[in-house]
Formats: structure tokens, C-alpha cells, sequence
């Protein structure tokens, strides 16, 4: 086991939840049809 690989992993994953919520807010906004094409 290598917790602290799994704590970076971690990080970087709710950094990318997090950047999928603002592109979804940035298309609600500008009704931008490509930030759904932006997959996770």
C-alpha cells in the first residue's frame, strides 16, 4: 500500500469533479454546447 499515492490520486480526482461542475455552470451560462464533450 502507498497511502500517499492515494491521497494524490484522490486530490486529482476531486479536482476534476470539481472542474466538470464549473464547466457545466460555464455552459449553463453561455449555453456552450461543448463542455458536455468534455468527459471525465
Amino acid at each position: 500500500d502507498y497511502p500517499e499515492i492515494n491521497n494524490v490520486i484522490n486530490e486529482a480526482c476531486s479536482k476534476l469533479v470539481l472542474a466538470r461542475a464549473e464547466l457545466v455552470k460555464l455552459q449553463t451560462l453561455f449555453n456552450d454546447p461543448r463542455a458536455t464533450k468534455i468527459e471525465v
